[in-house]
């Protein structure tokens, strides 16, 4: 799987995202990337056992198994972008540490520039007075534009007559441009403690759609495997660290909590049995399907 891949996904499958009510998200209480990987490790085994599932169950919506892979990789994406946007709040201080010092810096210079006619006075004036008292961050990424096109737009007269070097006022132009892409990486970025920002609940939507079809799945191997009693050699739980696969053999230790919010997560369910004829077996129950039949569409 590449990046470009994921990124491809996660916009494919954005929209069907959105469209899940917010009371439907699931919470996220496993590792999304470990959960991902996992289960590209085990799509070609459970891709093998596609016709099978498709005879045998055919209540079984195949779409989960067949966009696994797609709801997977947007997952990825979904769980970067989270990953990202709490690292970046982490360093917008450090960004408005840095910018506060610098405009300083060049303001005081500027100043200077402006007493002697050496820079635009007035639009000087017009920068100190719009950015007087406390500063947003917003603001501070204004001030050093605006203080970087000041000097620029006098540099004929006042490169030889101020310590301000050219090397300067780019690094006050690049610093100014990741600063404000950190701010708007932090307007949807997580809060402590907080489960409702842009990237938070995203990252739910894509974990949902994920998680559900790898349950569905997971329910439909272990109808086909029970009788072989190694369904999860083909698809194991996302909540076991360090999970057997045919590769690493069969131990199986340390199971995480499942996520209770899904009703019926895999585990044991009935052996694939067929019923007899003159046998109505309801779904769910020993000789029956594990399925309901979707609803009729009205």
């Amino acid at each position: 799987m590449t990046i470009e891949a994921y990124r491809t996904d996660y916009d494919a499958i954005e929209k069907e995202a959105m469209e899940l009510a917010t009371a439907e998200l699931l919470r996220v209480n496993i590792d999304p990337a470990a959960a991902v990987l996992l289960v590209a490790s085990a799509l070609p085994r459970l891709m093998a056992l596609r016709e099978e599932v498709v005879a045998q169950l055919p209540r079984f919506r195949v779409s989960h198994l067949d966009k696994l892979e797609s709801y997977a990789k947007g997952l990825g994406h979904a769980h970067a972008l989270h990953r990202l946007a709490r690292r970046v709040r982490r360093e917008v201080p450090e960004f408005a540490a840095r910018a506060a010092a610098l405009s300083e810096s060049l303001e005081e210079d500027a100043r200077t520039l402006a007493r002697r006619g050496l820079v635009d006075a007035e639009q000087f004036a017009r920068l100190t007075v719009k950015q007087q008292g406390k500063r947003s961050y917003k603001a501070l990424v204004f001030q050093l534009i605006g203080l970087v096109e000041l000097f620029r737009t006098g540099w004929a007269e006042a490169e030889n007559r101020t310590p301000v070097t050219e090397a300067e006022l780019a690094d006050a132009e690049r610093l100014a441009a990741e600063f404000g892409d950190a701010i708007g990486i932090r307007a949807v970025g997580d809060e402590e403690d907080n489960d409702s920002s842009d990237a938070a609940l995203m990252r739910r939507r894509f974990y949902t759609l994920f998680y559900v079809a790898y349950d569905q799945v997971r329910r439909a191997v272990t109808y086909l495997r029970w009788d072989h009693d190694d369904a999860d050699l083909y698809a194991p739980s996302v909540h076991l660290r360090g999970a057997r696969t045919i590769d690493d053999g069969e131990v199986v230790t340390d199971p995480a909590a499942p996520n209770t919010e899904v009703r019926g997560a895999a585990g044991p369910t009935t052996p694939a049995v067929a019923p007899t004829p003159a046998t109505l077996v309801r779904p769910g129950f020993p000789g029956g399907e594990p399925f309901e039949p979707e609803p009729a569409k009205s």
